[in-house]
């Protein structure tokens, strides 16, 4: 492993890695991501992101990749060969009917063979990436513009549909790995969380070796549990940074660092409609202290909603994401549930605090989210 700062930075530069979406997931999740959208991309549909890197920790990450690049490659592979969107279609179809029953069969052995299901995860997770990759892909391309793409509406719904489809699995392999990674850490008398911030290769090392994880792994473990820097490129190694220096150092030279006074956020509107209300940021953590819970009416503020979310999102009074487009899980179930929603913010979840009351106003498809008080944005 790597940790020569000047040579990450070149690789970031080099494939124009900027912050992209944010996941409440461990170092696994980050690296079967990795391995999808990149070599299994690659081998399946002909192009990949190229590098894909992250700050993560805590259960959580955020990720760097290339977003414009991936969508005029998407553009450029079926632009000039429309029988390709078929093609990316079936591909992806046909890895969502080959998991969707192994993932059906986890859920039922996760309690009762914990190593077991872990060694199949290593083996679909990667693979689950890159399917979702593929409509992702899409996605990307799509934008918040279907107007400008040579997709019909057709595809598109058609598109929309199965990448939700292909979405509702996520949640509940991340639960097939928690509660396993827990089990077969009671069974071997260590603490099973850590097993989520091994890579794929790691953890199908330990889950083959019937004896306990090997004691010098702990130290790294734990380290990347509290903070890490994740890098890919292609199929070469991974490199995983975890001295706390090194990782404020790099987020000091790859994020723009600036402070602001913000009034309003802005993005697009996924479903029109205006509505005031109190703020619940609830991909903020609160450590040491209680926050108050979700009310119905309540603005509810997230980076990406997820499936589990469905029943606080009926509740709201309006929604606002950092991230999103047309096909995102939150544009698709706000316009079900017929909620004011504003999509891609990207930095709602920095600036909007609990408590904070904001006038959601998507009325045009430009959305707009004013603040009621000024506040001190930092980066």
């Amino acid at each position: 492993m790597s940790e020569n700062i000047g040579e990450i930075l070149k690789i970031i530069e080099k494939y124009g890695l900027s912050l992209a979406s944010k996941r409440e997931c461990p170092l696994l999740t980050m690296d079967s991501v990795a391995k999808g959208y990149l070599g299994l991309m690659r081998s399946e549909i002909g192009f990949s992101y190229g590098a894909v890197a992250a700050f993560g920790g805590q259960g959580k990450f955020q990720t760097l990749f290339n977003e414009r690049d991936i969508s005029q490659k998407t553009e450029t592979f079926i632009r000039d060969h429309p029988e390709n969107i078929e093609q990316m279609l079936r591909i992806a179809d046909d890895i969502f009917s080959e998991l969707a029953p192994l993932v059906k069969e986890m859920e039922k052995n996760s309690v009762k063979n914990p190593s077991g299901v872990l060694a199949t995860v290593v083996k679909i997770y990667p693979r689950y990436m890159s399917g979702i990759g593929i409509y992702n892909c899409f996605w990307r391309y799509i934008g918040n513009e279907p107007e400008r793409t040579i997709l019909t509406s057709d595809q598109i719904e058609r598109i929309l549909s199965r990448r939700e489809r292909m979405a509702v699995l996520y949640p509940r392999i991340e639960q097939v790995i928690t509660r396993a990674c827990e089990l077969h850490g009671i069974d071997k008398g260590f603490e099973g969380d850590l097993l989520r911030y091994c890579t794929t290769d790691e953890l199908a090392g330990h889950v083959s070796d019937p004896g306990r994880i090997k004691e010098n792994m702990f130290h790294d473990l734990l380290a990347r549990r509290r903070g890490y820097f994740y890098l890919k490129v292609g199929d070469r190694s991974d490199q995983i940074v975890t001295d706390p220096d090194l990782i404020r150092q790099l987020k000091e030279e790859i994020i723009p660092g600036h402070t602001e006074t913000v009034a309003e956020l802005k993005g697009f509107s996924a479903f029109h409609g205006i509505v005031s209300g109190r703020v619940y940021n609830a991909w903020e953590t609160v450590f040491g202290e209680t926050r108050e819970s979700f009310q119905k009416g309540d603005i509810f503020v997230t980076s990406m909603t997820k499936p589990e979310d469905v029943s606080s999102l009926a509740k709201a009074g309006a929604v606002i994401t950092d991230e999103g487009g047309i096909l995102s899980h939150a544009a698709i179930v706000c316009r079900e549930l017929r909620k004011p929603c504003i999509i891609g913010t990207h930095i709602a979840t920095k600036v909007l605090k609990d408590g904070d009351i904001v006038l959601v106003d998507a009325s045009n498809n430009e959305g707009v989210v004013c603040i009621e008080r000024k506040t001190e944005y930092k980066d």
